[in-house]
């Protein structure tokens, strides 16, 4: 099956009813194993996180407050350690520049599901979109500031998007809980002006799940079924270089994003070597730094697991890339399992932890490295020997994409919740923003401006659209000072 069928089947599953469901397998397109999976009721597992510290504990504060505590999440096919540099320099600036009897600060740095170590954890179930990205999100928050609120949240490209899920959520869960469900609904579908001509289809494509995935809020606070806790809204919300609406096709052909996925898609598992991977990519058409930075996020393979892609990839007929079948968790378990221990080794003498879901373990490296693309690369170095496979789940984070592409959080931006500060940082020359899509924004932010900042003491939501100079997409990675600067004053107010 090609990748664009489980990209498909993953917007489908956004937000559908048990009906549609139902009818989906009638046509023979879904299993019943899969119907049963997705109709149950989803119990997540932690997200597997990284975690930099900085400040001196005090006798009051022995570890960071919640006020004082910082969430980052990465963006497609990324991972945590790629923002780890530039959230080290973060924390320390915070800890140098506020006063020390608050204690120490901390920034945790997520593995989204589907990505990096998080994807061999059990529990993450489908559909894989961002609500349920943000249902895992929160998940952790909770468990790491029970119901206090957090000091901020901060998202990258998809991880931005999922940023903006999880307020709108977590708002809507607290309407609900202080004033009349209607409220709670209409905070979680508001009505927002029509999008452009050319977004239209789009639009309609997806109307019908939106109006699924609201009525089964309304009673179960999630699209999959379950009941979720949402954690109280952050503090602060950091929206980089992420767009809050719709994704056209064309939008989407201009950043080459699904081109790069089926090429991804296409290499051969296990991989031989990294000089073999870099060769690959070029010949596809990729780019040196888009090649160099892909061919960071790669993980060791055992013999037996090299084994298993193999015989896969004999077993696929007619077909020249990987089986998708062979990205299964069952069968990446062990690879990843194996870099995390080598990990383990290299990190202990460094001061940062990583956390394995709800597992501590042992203290870890903080020498990030910044890749062109992700902001840092994984610990494999160029003459290292294969065999190797993708830290990510390509076939999952398909079905994130196209949901990061089918939805949008204009409101969060144009009404921000009550007690949160947004920020929405666009990069300068960043290639993600259409005309309509600017200008869009540009009004929710004159907007913002015009009716100024809540008053002192107040819970009104704020609104700030920064623009960052000398810096892409890749914001942390082009202009990595620039961001500090911009950032490091807001905190000062947690």
């Amino acid at each position: 099956m090609t990748l664009a069928f489980y990209v498909n089947m993953g917007r489908f599953s956004y937000g559908a009813s048990p009906s549609a469901l139902a009818s989906l397998r009638c046509t023979g397109l879904l299993s019943s194993s899969l119907l049963h999976q997705l109709q149950q009721t989803r119990r997540t597992s932690l997200l597997s996180y990284e975690e930099v510290s900085a400040g001196s504990p005090t006798s009051e504060h022995p570890t960071a407050r919640p006020s004082r505590t910082l969430f980052v999440l990465h963006g497609l096919l990324g991972c945590g350690r790629n923002w780890r540099t530039w959230a080290r320099k973060l924390v320390e600036a915070a800890a140098a520049s506020n006063p020390p009897e608050g204690g120490p600060w901390r920034a945790l740095l997520l593995d989204l599901r589907c990505h990096g170590a998080s994807t061999r954890r059990s529990g993450l179930h489908p559909p894989n979109n961002m609500l349920s990205a943000a249902e895992d999100v929160a998940s952790l928050i909770r468990h790491v500031v029970g119901s206090e609120t957090p000091g901020a949240v901060f998202g990258h490209s998809m991880g931005g998007k999922v940023a903006l899920a999880l307020l709108q959520q977590a708002a809507a869960a607290r309407a609900a809980a202080t004033g009349p469900a209607v409220a709670a609904v209409a905070q979680i579908q508001p009505p927002s002006p029509s999008p452009p001509t050319g977004q239209q289809h789009l639009r309609r494509r997806v109307a019908t799940e939106s109006v699924s995935s609201a009525a089964a809020m309304r009673t179960t606070g999630s699209a999959a079924g379950a009941a979720v806790e949402w954690c109280t809204p952050p503090r602060q919300l950091w929206v980089l270089d992420s767009q809050p609406g719709l994704v056209a096709a064309e939008q989407d052909a201009g950043t080459g994003i699904s081109r790069v996925l089926n090429v991804v898609h296409s290499v051969p598992l296990p991989i031989p070597s990294r000089a073999w991977l870099l060769r690959h990519l070029r010949d596809r058409g990729l780019s040196d730094a888009l090649a160099n930075w892909l061919a960071s996020n790669l993980v060791h393979v055992p013999a037996p697991a090299a084994a298993h892609y193999q015989h896969s990839a004999s077993m696929s007929s007619g077909h020249s890339g990987p089986s998708l079948h062979s990205h299964n968790h069952e069968t990446l378990h062990h690879p990843y399992q194996h870099h995390c221990e080598d990990q383990q080794q290299q990190h202990r003498r460094h001061g940062t932890r990583i956390h394995d879901g709800l597992r501590p373990q042992q203290q870890q490296k903080g020498a990030g490295s910044s890749g062109l693309h992700g902001g840092g690369g994984s610990d494999i170095g160029s003459g290292s020997g294969g065999p190797f496979a993708w830290s990510f789940d390509i076939q999952c984070a398909g079905a994130m994409y196209m949901s990061y592409r089918t939805s949008e959080y204009w409101q969060v931006l144009e009404k921000p919740p009550h007690g949160t500060a947004v920020h929405l940082v666009q990069g300068a020359r960043s290639d993600r923003w259409p005309e309509a899509m600017q200008r869009r924004l540009n009004q929710a932010a004159a907007a913002a401006a015009a009716t100024g900042a809540p008053p002192l003491g107040s819970e009104g939501g704020s609104f700030d659209h920064h623009v960052l100079e000398r810096a892409g997409h890749w914001l942390h990675v082009d202009n990595p000072e620039g961001l500090l600067r911009l950032v490091l004053p807001h905190l000062a107010g947690l």
